[in-house]
Order: C-alpha cells, then sequence, then structure tokens
C-alpha cells in the first residue's frame, strides 16, 4: 500500500507540476509583480523539498525491509497460457509489479526534480527581469522629479531676484548655448 501510495503521490506532484508550467505559458507576459512575489512564495517555500526527492525515493527502495515485502506478479492464467502455446503465440513473462512501481517511481522523480530545476531557474530569471522592469520606473520618476526641481528651483531663484531678468531672452540665449536656436 505504502509503494503504491508514494507511486500516486509522485503521479499527483507530475500532475500539479505539468498544470504549473501550462499555467505560466499563458501568462507569459501578463503578470503583475504582485502575482510573481505570490508564485515566488509559493513555489519556492514549498515544504516538500524537490531536490531530494530522487534521492529520498531512492533510500527508500533499498531497506533492508524490502525482503519481507510481499511480492505481486502479473501473469496469465495457465488456460491463457496453454491457448497463447497452441496459436502459436509467444509466451507472456510474468511481470515483478514491485519492481516496476520502483521503476516508475525514480522516473517520476527524475522528472519532478528536472522540472523543479527549470522552473525555479525561469522563476529567478522572470525575478530579476522584474526587479530590472521596477528599477527602470523607478528610475524614471527620479528623472521627472530632478527635472520638477530643476524647474522650481529655477522659477525661485528667477522670483527672489531684486529685478527679475527677462524669461524669453534668459530661455532663448541659454537655447542658442545648447545649438538649439529656436529663437
Amino acid at each position: 500500500m505504502a509503494r503504491s501510495g508514494l507511486t500516486a503521490f509522485l503521479r499527483l506532484l507530475r500532475g500539479k507540476a505539468s498544470i504549473a508550467h501550462d499555467n505560466a505559458r499563458e501568462l507569459h507576459g501578463g503578470t503583475s509583480s504582485r502575482d510573481l512575489k505570490r508564485l515566488r512564495i509559493r513555489t519556492l517555500t514549498t515544504s516538500l523539498d524537490l531536490a531530494t526527492l530522487e534521492e529520498d525515493i531512492k533510500l527508500y527502495n533499498r531497506r533492508r525491509w524490502r525482503d519481507r515485502e510481499p511480492v505481486f506478479y502479473l501473469d496469465y492464467t495457465a488456460w491463457f497460457k496453454e491457448r497463447d502455446k497452441e496459436e502459436g503465440r509467444k509466451p507472456f513473462k510474468p511481470v515483478n509489479l514491485n519492481a516496476q512501481e520502483r521503476k516508475v517511481q525514480r522516473r517520476l522523480a527524475r522528472e519532478l526534480v528536472e522540472f523543479d530545476a527549470e522552473y525555479r531557474e525561469v522563476l529567478s530569471t522572470v525575478a530579476s527581469l522584474g526587479a530590472s522592469l521596477d528599477s527602470r520606473r523607478v528610475q524614471r520618476v527620479a528623472i521627472w522629479v530632478s527635472v520638477v526641481s530643476v524647474v522650481v528651483a529655477l522659477v525661485t531663484l528667477w522670483a527672489t531676484q531684486e529685478s527679475p531678468p527677462d524669461l524669453v531672452a534668459v530661455s532663448c540665449s541659454f537655447l542658442r548655448t545648447l545649438g538649439w536656436g529656436l529663437c
């Protein structure tokens, strides 16, 4: 029962991983930083460490109690074997279901570990791109704040002069020095 339960659990995890992959593909380019933060919290703080899952499965399957484990085989009945022999079919080899389950568990664990590594890599790339975009937005806001500050400082300087100069003439001379002869 434990072996079947473990296989069912691994299949469930693999199904959830496929759903996460499909959702990420659908949401590509349309997620906000809040969605990304939620995804990061959900993925990176998971209580199940998939990086060690493959090794845990190997350790579980190597335990000493396996020699006392009931072994189940998938085999044909004697009647089916006789019929296959009469019809000239190749005899069916019995399948050790325990060994088959172990093989499935190893494959699923390997797939989950690979998926987890890829998913975390993509997530970290998206996070760094998101941080880059956020810093760029902050940079734009800072530039606008500095431009407004310069304008306010110039207006304050102009207003505090005893005899304020002609703003149009000063602006035109400044623009001429920049080579923008607009006036």
